[in-house]
């Protein structure tokens, strides 16, 4: 299953390396979209490096289960 997820601010600031989403529940970040300074939309692989910012949308799929219990901890929030 694939899900969109926003970054909540305390994941803001923060590499997906930091994050460990795959280590911590399976799941596997196959995208990312933001705006550019220029508004325009940008959809690119993941940097694992990369900080996140509050606008920051993670493409996301692994297990329901575990992309439930993600957002209930309040790491993200599911857009989609």
């Amino acid at each position: 299953m694939s899900r969109r997820s926003k970054c909540r601010r305390h994941s803001s600031g923060k590499a997906l390396q930091e994050l460990d989403l795959r280590g911590r529940y399976g799941l596997l970040v196959v995208g990312m979209r933001r705006h550019a300074k220029d508004g325009a939309v940008q959809v690119f692989a993941p940097d694992p490096q990369l900080p996140l910012d509050r606008d920051t949308v993670l493409i996301i799929e692994g297990p329901k289960d575990e992309l439930a219990r993600l957002q209930a901890l309040g790491s993200t929030e599911v857009v989609g």
